[in-house]
């Protein structure tokens, strides 16, 4: 049952997920996901319809692929303004505690950035990602998405613009 279903259905969320992640190897991946957790049924013969089963599965491996990116996401901007909780050192050798307000002030920052990036498409927010926290060429992204450098570069416009105007004067380079 579960061959029959890869048979039907891996072309299809090949194409699901590459529109929406711009990525054929993370589509595969995430298709992959969806037949791991179909093969979870202990009953494959009382699975009903499939279509419906099969693009649920789907949608939420994606859910959890953008949760899980935009946690990433926060812990990382945290991180790179040093807000990560933990304490740093000072030249002396001593222990000095980052300031509470400094911490919630970073993730209240990094979720707002979240947010306002939630509101792109995922198009225009994965190259914006790669580009700005991957430290990706633009010509390497083009590459991978097949689109010129020269719509690479209006994502990112696209999306820094929106980031701007989300979160005003709260953005830093």
């Amino acid at each position: 049952m579960l061959e029959q279903l890869f048979v039907r259905y891996y072309r299809p969320l090949i194409r699901f997920f590459s529109r929406r992640v711009g990525n054929l190897a993370e589509a595969e991946d995430l298709a992959q996901d969806v037949f791991v957790k179909l093969s979870r049924y202990t009953d494959q013969t009382e699975l009903g319809s499939p279509d419906g089963l099969v693009f649920t599965i789907a949608a939420n491996v994606l859910k959890d692929r953008n949760a899980l990116s935009r946690n990433r996401l926060v812990d990382a901007i945290s991180e790179h303004q040093g807000l990560t909780g933990s304490a740093k050192r000072t030249p002396e050798g001593l222990i000095d505690q980052i300031a509470p307000d400094r911490i919630v002030a970073g993730q209240e920052l990094a979720e707002m950035l979240a947010c306002a990036l939630d509101e792109l498409s995922e198009k225009t927010r994965t190259i914006f990602l790669l580009f700005k926290f991957q430290g990706m060429r633009q010509k390497e992204i083009a590459g991978n998405f097949g689109i010129s450098v020269s719509a690479v570069e209006k994502h990112i416009v696209i999306a820094s613009t929106h980031v701007i105007s989300r979160m005003g004067p709260n953005v830093r380079d």
